[in-house]
């Protein structure tokens, strides 16, 4: 029996009941096999993986773009330090949005960048 995210739902699990008790459970009825948990966990850190490769490869261009001075005028430069903040602000360990005012980097931004990034990786880039 396969079991799906539906049959979870008709469950007579209590709604405020954390998640791991009902994986518990469902582990100790056999309802679910552990070997698909594992899987599913191997499978979760590989998209982890695939993403921060994304990000390191967004950064990089960023980086070559800025070394590289290839930027003709001001707007040129401007959208080049936008793109910057936008990659650092996609950091989970370094705190987010704090060179936005200094480069006037704005929420309608941020949605560009996010955009852009979709189109060009399939993703904005965050986890959430």
């Amino acid at each position: 029996m396969e079991l799906k995210f539906g049959d979870i739902k008709k469950m007579d699990y209590d709604d405020r009941l954390p998640f791991e008790f009902v994986l518990v459970d469902l582990l100790y009825k056999k309802l679910i096999n552990v070997n698909e948990v594992l899987v599913c966990y191997t499978e979760a850190l590989d998209k982890e993986r695939h993403l921060n490769a994304m990000r390191f490869e967004e950064a990089c261009t960023n980086l070559t773009q800025m070394l590289g001075g290839n930027f003709k005028k001001k707007e040129d430069k401007e959208t080049m330090y936008k793109r910057a903040i936008h990659t650092f602000n996609l950091s989970n360990s370094l705190p987010k949005h704090i060179h936005d005012a200094e480069y006037g980097y704005t929420e309608q931004d941020e949605k560009e960048w996010d955009d852009f990034c979709k189109l060009m990786y399939g993703t904005n880039l965050k986890t959430e």
